[in-house]
């Protein structure tokens, strides 16, 4: 449900691709959305937050800005944003889960 709400929000930059769902092990103590070049969290990073934040009803995403360890890295391209919940259900509001 959320997956799809994701692929329906519009960035300046285009629609958001949702590549996967993965279950780690080591999970975070909140809900965050990681950004990794400045320029990004600052713009689509924080719209990106502001959007699911509207259909979270069980916790509220944060912005980790990871620029300052991986700005200059070759190995993540443009435009990559991961979110990572804690342990536990999500819950969306109705709208997110309406196709």
């Amino acid at each position: 449900m959320l997956e799809k709400y994701l692929e329906r929000i519009r960035l300046s930059s285009g629609r958001v691709n949702v590549p996967g769902i993965q279950l780690v092990k080591s999970a975070p103590k909140g809900a965050v959305l990681r950004c990794y070049r400045t320029i990004e969290c600052d713009n689509e990073g924080r719209r990106l937050v502001a959007a699911v934040n509207r259909v979270l009803l069980s916790t509220k995403l944060e912005l980790e800005d990871l620029s300052g360890r991986y700005g200059d890295s070759a190995q993540i391209g443009q435009l990559h944003f991961e979110i990572w919940f804690p342990e536990g259900e999500i819950v969306v509001r109705e709208e997110a889960q309406a196709q």
